[in-house]
């Protein structure tokens, strides 16, 4: 084979790979311009499906990977956006001249690193969406919604010396963006530093003050402080900032009734909760809890027991357990029923049981000689009636918790016992009540009986005392 055969055979090779490459390079222009046809008339599978094979043939085709990433988004489908945003900046990353690939490119690597950090972000990645926050600002160190963003992202990882710089290079690009004071005021307080977070928000309500939101949190931080002059202050700003039927109204003023009580203008606490009284709302319980008890207590301050009572008795009503009201109401032990006091028979140790009975046999007018617990929750109580000359024997036996009502077997057992004692004055009490049978053993016995009534007025004659 001579040469110009070979030379013409090696012309022909070169002519059909240009030609291959051609016709590849114009199905791939003709594929991405037909997608983005679909995208305009609001086709977006179709769109996907033609972006798709476009870089099935042309993997770095920069234009379809931005354009397959934005379409994910706008269906919510981030980490598939996420993959094609990662593979433009490996690519963009790897160019050597990113100037002249800029127009071949479409997209900036600004607009990337922006749909990327915010997309990790909304994904809870947020080592991956900070390292690229980062990179964006260098490309746009303007861009406050990107340093705000970061620096929420420092703050969720606790990196409060970072994110604080960043909160505070926000406020210096925009004064009045509100959030970014919020933020570092809360970065200030989670380190501990609660007058500094104070001062933050104070800085920013000098030029806001109509923000209620910001004056309540102001007012937790002195609360947290220990500052209540200023804490009242705050608190004086949201009362008269929102109007009687806002609940933050109503918060603000039970919270002056709080601290007015606390610093002992109790005349100032009782006119300020009160007021907070009448505007609660019925079903708002927690609040209404909460303002009748300190109500009660400046009342009682101002010694005017009746109304302390009164207000103390609707807390005990709403929530028996409410802090201390029920030793606050110890010296009103009438308005316990027989229920509540037999619950608090049972919640007693039997040491306090014990001594509780010692006490019950001490009222009926005995003299108790010894106490016996049995399997750790009843008590029987051997004690004396002293008479001149001579000392009568006297058994009380205490049963709590019972089931139900005590029978015949236990009355007879206790009734032997009395009589091998040569007991004369034998009792059997209980939280509960007596069977006929049980009845009629006692009556015959000369056995003295008394049930939960009897018992729970024994009970209050021991707390009226006390």
């Amino acid at each position: 084979m001579n040469l110009d055969v070979l030379f013409w055979i090696f012309l022909l090779t070169l002519a059909i790979i240009f030609g291959s490459i051609l016709s590849l390079t114009l199905f791939v222009r003709s594929s991405y311009s037909d997608a983005m046809k679909k995208v305009t008339t609001g086709k977006p599978q179709e769109a996907l499906d033609l972006l798709l094979r476009v870089i099935g043939w042309q993997q770095k085709h920069v234009p379809a990977l931005w354009q397959l990433a934005t379409l994910y988004l706008s269906t919510d489908k981030i980490e598939a956006a996420v993959r094609y945003l990662e593979r433009i900046i490996t690519i963009m990353d790897s160019e050597p001249d990113k100037m002249s690939a800029q127009a071949r490119w479409e997209v900036t690597e600004a607009q990337v690193l922006s749909k990327l950090a915010w997309s990790l972000s909304k994904l809870n990645k947020r080592a991956d969406a900070i390292r690229n926050f980062r990179r964006l600002i260098e490309f746009e160190p303007k861009n406050k919604e990107a340093r705000f963003e970061l620096a929420r992202l420092l703050y969720t990882t606790r990196e409060y010396d970072q994110c604080i710089p960043m909160f505070e290079s926000v406020i210096q690009l925009d004064p009045a963006y509100t959030e970014a004071y919020e933020s570092m005021s809360h970065a200030h307080a989670a380190k501990g530093n609660h007058r500094k977070a104070a001062e933050i928000l104070a800085t920013r309500l000098a030029s806001d003050r109509q923000n209620v939101n910001l004056w309540i949190r102001l007012a937790n931080l002195y609360r947290t402080a220990r500052e209540n002059d200023k804490q009242a202050e705050a608190w004086s700003v949201v009362a008269e900032i929102t109007p009687p039927q806002d609940p933050n109204h109503l918060s603000a003023v039970v919270q002056l009734g709080k601290i007015a009580f606390v610093e002992g203008r109790y005349p100032e606490a009782v006119d300020r909760l009160k007021q907070a009284a009448e505007s609660c709302p019925p079903d708002d319980v927690k609040t209404r809890k909460s303002i009748k008890y300190y109500l009660g207590l400046g009342l009682s301050e101002l010694n005017r027991k009746a109304e302390s009572l009164a207000a103390l008795s609707e807390v005990y009503e709403l929530d028996h357990r409410y802090k201390n009201v029920r030793d606050l109401l110890k010296g009103a032990i009438e308005l316990l029923s027989d229920d509540d006091l037999v619950e608090e028979v049972k919640q007693m140790t039997i040491d306090e049981f014990s001594g509780l009975c010692a006490k019950i046999v001490e009222k009926m007018g005995y003299t108790p000689t010894s106490i016996e617990s049995i399997n750790n929750m009843d008590v029987k109580v051997q004690a004396k009636l002293e008479e001149t000359g001579k000392d009568r024997p006297a058994m009380a036996m205490f049963q709590r918790d019972a089931g139900i009502d005590v029978g015949d077997f236990a009355i007879r057992n206790f009734a032997v016992e009395c009589e091998e004692r040569h007991v004369e004055y034998p009792v059997f009490l209980t939280t509960g009540g007596f069977s006929f049978e049980a009845q009629l053993r006692a009556k015959d016995r000369r056995l003295k009986l008394m049930p939960k009534n009897e018992f729970c007025e024994m009970v209050r004659k021991i707390r009226t005392a006390l």
